[in-house]
């Protein structure tokens, strides 16, 4: 189980002060998809990838118009371009800031709300045990450019 701090301390890698609402909101808006390590990820690299995350995340959920969404796709890419592994809670939270949009995220339930009610389960020991490694820089820095993200899970298991 990765617990809202452990997300909130990845965001905090590029937004000093980030609204803890509006991660919450994100982690209920992606919902089941985060049980998934490909879907936990983002990749600049996959144009189908971007275009979902355009049209879906920042045209529907912050109400951005196609322009807009692209610009801020291609900035947050831009951002995070030293990242090899680009994890979508943080990617969605940059793309709320940088388009002035976290307001949309958070609502009055969300801002009340604790962060045991929030926490993001991930389905077993061994993936929470994968993903604890990605927090890790010095771990990063060793990892080579993969093809997938199963690729790169796969490396994860072998350590």
């Amino acid at each position: 189980m990765i617990h809202i701090s452990a997300l909130l301390d990845d965001v905090k890698r590029y937004a000093p002060s980030p609204d803890e609402a509006a991660i919450v909101g994100i982690v209920k808006y992606l919902g089941i998809a985060l049980r998934s390590r490909d879907a936990s990820l983002v990749s600049c690299s996959d144009d189908n990838e971007l275009a979902r995350i355009r049209d879906g995340f920042c045209m529907k959920k912050l109400g951005l118009s196609k322009e807009a969404a692209e610009a801020a796709v291609k900035a947050v890419c831009e951002m995070m371009k030293d990242e090899r592994i680009k994890p979508r809670i943080t990617f969605y939270y940059l793309l709320a800031r940088e388009t002035g949009t976290l307001n949309k995220l958070t609502g009055p339930a969300m801002t009340e709300a604790n962060e045991t009610l929030f926490s993001l389960h991930i389905p077993n020991e061994e993936t929470a045990k994968e993903l604890e490694k990605l927090r890790d820089p010095e771990f990063r820095k060793r990892l080579p450019a993969y093809e997938s993200v199963d690729d790169l899970m796969t490396a994860l298991k072998k350590g």
